[in-house]
This record gives C-alpha cells, structure tokens and sequence, in this order.
C-alpha cells in the first residue's frame, strides 16, 4: 500500500519543489522531498478521510522546511567560530603579516565589533523561529542568500492568503525585534515629551 501511494504520487515531490521556488536546485532538495513523501506514504490514515496528495503536499513540505532550519542552524554555528587578529595571512622569509596589520586605519574596530554581534543576535533570534517563519522571513528580505519573493509568491508557497503573510511578517518582526532588545540592540526612536 505504502510503495503504491509513494509511486503514484511521485510527480508530487516536482509539483512541490516548483511551487516552493526550488526546482532549480533539484539536486539538493529531490531526496529531502522524496523523504517527505515516504513519511507521508507511513503516517497515511484513510479514516481521516482527507485527501493523500493534500496530506503528502504538507509532509514534503514540512521536511523540507525542517531540511532549511537545520542547514540555517549549520551555518550560524559556523558563524560563532572566532577569528584571532594576530593571525598569519602571509609569511615570507620569516616575516609575518598578521590580520590586524590588513585592516584599513580608518576602520572603527570596535563599532565593527558591535555591528557583528549584532549580526550573530538577529541569526540567533532567527534561527529560533518556527520553520515556516523562518522561510518567509528570509524569502522576505533575502536572508541568507535567499531569493527575495513577493508576499503574493510567498502565500502561494505556504498556502495561505497574500494578508495573512503579510500578518505574519508584522508578527515575525515584532518577536525579533523583542529578541534583539534583550541583548539591548534596539534603540527607541519615539521621541520623548
């Protein structure tokens, strides 16, 4: 029963793929979403009498949404990983150029210091949100190297109406915000009378 459901429904894993605007990194996402499909073909229950296409268009969805958490959490551990400024860039007979002797004079090291650990706590307030916040929000404003989409392209993705995107982009915003005053990065511009 499980194989028929999966190879009957194979093409679905393309239809999914395309609509979440990944078909052309097929490579990367076509076992993911066939994991997804598998899954979906394991936990199928008739009696809920919903349609199988509709219940493994989720499933192939969520894994793949759970694949880019994991790959987002990937990079930001990368990202915590320090860097010495007295690093050897280039030696030749003996003599050593450190990092340090590389950055401009007229760079602030300090504000740059500041704006990166301001960098890490936005990834950081990112990275704890669900998966689909996640990926709207970064299809949003191009984060991590994504592609920018419209709201209208991100509700077709999701499956949702173009206002509740929009909603929850506001919410999204709104929980990052509250996560980057904790680390006091949010200044208030309301003027005070």
């Amino acid at each position: 029963m499980q194989e028929q459901l999966i190879l009957g429904n194979h093409n679905l894993v393309y239809h999914i793929l395309q609509k979440m605007n990944l078909y052309n990194q097929l490579d990367e996402y076509y076992d993911i979403a066939i994991i997804g499909l598998i899954k979906a073909a394991k936990n199928y229950d008739e009696t809920k009498q919903i349609n199988f296409s509709t219940f493994a268009g989720k499933c192939i969805r969520n894994e793949i949404l759970h694949y880019l958490r994991q790959q987002q959490s990937n990079r930001l551990k990368a990202n915590y990983n320090t860097i010495s400024l007295e690093k050897t860039v280039f030696e030749k007979s003996g003599n050593k150029i450190l990092l340090i002797d590389k950055i401009p004079s007229n760079v602030n090291i300090e504000q740059e210091l500041i704006n990166n650990e301001e960098i890490i706590h936005l990834y950081k307030a990112i990275s704890n949100l669900s998966d689909s916040e996640r990926f709207i929000i970064e299809h949003s404003y191009g984060l991590n190297n994504k592609k920018i989409l419209r709201q209208k392209q991100l509700a077709e993705i999701t499956g949702q109406s173009q206002a509740n995107v929009s909603r929850i982009i506001k919410k999204i915003l709104k929980k990052i915000k509250q996560e980057m005053e904790k680390y006091d990065h949010v200044r208030n511009t309301k003027s005070k009378k």
